[in-house]
């Protein structure tokens, strides 16, 4: 039987992200080298053999991991305080990685609202709806 247990507490400063500059200047974006975030866990692994005879081994493998994140800093000064990447955000005081979209308007009675001169459907404000980092995961295999 193997029982291996790790933690872990990592500050990374001066990552390479691109941010969105004004079309006016030519370009869509450019690489910045700025901010500061940390992530910090444990990962728990326990490794075992049930059963074993001449003929038949059965290994047993889990793992489980718990992770958070956290943007400590962005940009050059304390009012940078979110970078915008397509739908993802970097937002200083929150997890690494937010996913951010227009979800579509309803009504009172949660009907959808559709604009009447084009039909497409009316956007609602911008809202988180992931955080693709999981805090948890656990395997076995």
């Amino acid at each position: 039987m193997v029982f291996d247990v790790s933690y872990y507490h990592k500050t990374t400063k001066n990552q390479i992200v691109t941010a969105q500059v004004s079309n006016a200047s030519g370009y869509n974006s450019q690489l910045i080298n700025v901010g500061e975030s940390l992530n910090k866990g444990i990962e728990i692994d326990l490794r075992l053999t049930p059963v074993k005879t001449n003929s038949f081994t059965w290994n047993l493998n889990t793992n489980f991991t718990y992770n958070t994140s956290e943007v400590i800093r962005l940009g050059l000064t304390a009012a940078d305080t979110m970078i915008t990447i397509g739908s993802v955000r970097q937002v200083v005081g929150k997890p690494l990685g937010q996913i951010y979209s227009f979800l579509q308007a309803r009504d009172a009675n949660g009907n959808r609202i559709f604009n009447k001169a084009s039909g497409f459907p009316v956007r609602n404000r911008l809202r988180k709806t992931w955080v693709p980092i999981s805090q948890r995961i656990g395997e076995v295999s």
